[in-house]
């Protein structure tokens, strides 16, 4: 395998890691909103 080639795929992986990372935050932080407001509702 070419360095270039591996820095490459390292550079995909970290961008897709990243860009998951933040998709999962937000989904994360969008469903704790929603709980909450839910969660009020049933206390």
């Amino acid at each position: 395998m070419r360095a270039a080639h591996r820095f490459a795929c390292g550079a995909i992986a970290a961008a897709f890691a990243t860009q998951a990372a933040r998709l999962a935050g937000a989904f994360r932080r969008a469903r704790v909103a929603t709980e909450r407001e839910t969660g009020a509702d049933r206390a």
